[in-house]
């Protein structure tokens, strides 16, 4: 079932009183979770969606960015809750988004999966590299020159090698990219508003969030990941209600890599129980 929520659209799948919240990563949308979301639905209520300014919701960008996707998820919790656990799983910016729920209100969240995180230790160097003024004058030179449909061509080669281990996508998230990065102007605007992310993320304490948050937290890792390197989790003593799983041969986006994989370390974190395949 896919609905609106307040310019967020939400992708629900699955029943019952436990409910479980995907959230994505930037210049991504609900549509990445299409290859895990089913697996988990059989157990939970489980609804994707798309952060305001991304996929098919809402196309404002709110401001400051992280503190009103902070406020939009709580409220959407608040509006779904049936009275029985609540578990949020975000990958890169949708992670940072589940610790800021977790964080500010832990009595309405169970667990939280943080899958490729950025922050821990400061802001990964690819990413500022790609959010340079310098970058956005690049880009604006190529993807500028470019008709719509050679500039989404480009969009989704650099999507698949930055989120995937094996570069590119399948179908299904290669017709959701396209279908969301369909004009180039939407191409263009997310440089800027990534170099608002940075800025936002730079003034927060993540390690020290995910040291203090007071849920269980499993943090995944893609052991590819050229974004968000696996070995800056593993460097770190985590608390006892922190664990962190790294899946080989896999990177930024273990939803889209290694699904099954994913699900594997997910579910019985989530659910108590191993899965049964």
């Amino acid at each position: 079932m896919t609905e609106t929520l307040h310019g967020v659209r939400l992708i629900e799948q699955g029943e019952g009183d436990d409910l479980v919240l995907l959230l994505h990563g930037f210049s991504d949308s609900a549509d990445s979770w299409h290859r895990v979301q089913p697996a988990l639905a059989a157990h939970a209520r489980v609804i994707a969606l798309d952060l305001p300014g991304f996929g098919a919701g809402s196309a404002v960008w709110p401001s400051p960015l992280l503190e009103n996707y902070r406020a939009a998820i709580t409220e959407i919790i608040e509006s779904r809750s049936r009275g029985g656990n609540t578990s949020i799983i975000g990958n890169s910016l949708g992670a940072v988004v589940a610790l800021l729920v977790a964080t500010e209100r832990p009595d309405l969240v169970h667990r939280i999966v943080l899958s490729d995180m950025p922050g821990l230790r400061g802001i990964p160097r690819l990413w500022s590299r790609f959010t340079s003024i310098q970058s956005e004058r690049v880009l604006l030179r190529t993807v500028g020159r470019l008709p719509n449909y050679p500039a989404t061509l480009l969009f989704l080669g650099l999507f698949g090698g930055a989120a995937r281990r094996r570069k590119m996508l399948d179908s299904t998230a290669r017709k959701a990219i396209s279908h969301h990065y369909e004009r180039k102007e939407t191409i263009l605007s997310l440089v800027p508003k990534a170099r608002d992310v940075m800025r936002e993320l730079s003034e927060l304490p993540v390690e020290e969030l995910v040291r203090t948050v007071e849920v269980p937290a499993l943090l995944v890792w893609g052991a590819d990941d050229i974004l968000t390197p696996a070995r800056v989790a593993q460097s770190f003593e985590w608390p006892a209600n922190i664990s962190v799983v790294v899946i080989e041969r896999c990177g930024h986006c273990p939803q889209l890599d290694r699904p099954r994989t994913f699900v594997s370390h997910v579910h019985p974190f989530i659910f108590g129980s191993n899965l049964s395949c």
